[in-house]
């Protein structure tokens, strides 16, 4: 049974894990900062911007609006920079449901407050 799947964070690394996930059967939404990321996706099948030259699974469904990426997600995936994670996150809480899984693939921590990431999404 598959499982539907937000990735937050369509950089490099973020991409690449979603086009992973899709290839193995998983429902897969990628959230984009940026519209035109979000565009060449949809449209290409390939994220032109950070991992160009690579195709993606045409399943990989890529959205700017984050509600609407988490709103029926089973699964969430931050991969976005440390530095931006809370404030992603902070954007998606009031759409996550109660019984959804959030992992972390972010590295490193908040220069402000020194917590990793499983310390910010607590917080969050």
């Amino acid at each position: 049974m598959s499982q539907r799947i937000a990735v937050l964070g369509a950089g490099n690394w973020g991409t690449a894990l979603a086009n992973l996930l899709a290839k193995k059967g998983e429902q897969v939404v990628l959230w984009s900062f940026e519209p035109a990321v979000a565009e060449s996706i949809n449209q290409r099948h390939e994220n032109a911007n950070y991992l160009q030259g690579i195709p993606l699974s045409k399943s990989v469904r890529a959205t700017t609006d984050i509600a609407e990426a988490v709103r029926t997600a089973d699964v969430i995936l931050t991969v976005n920079p440390s530095q931006q994670t809370r404030r992603v996150l902070s954007g998606a809480a009031p759409h996550v449901r109660a019984d959804t899984l959030i992992v972390s693939a972010s590295k490193g921590i908040e220069t402000t407050t020194l917590k990793t990431m499983d310390g910010v999404i607590e917080d969050v």
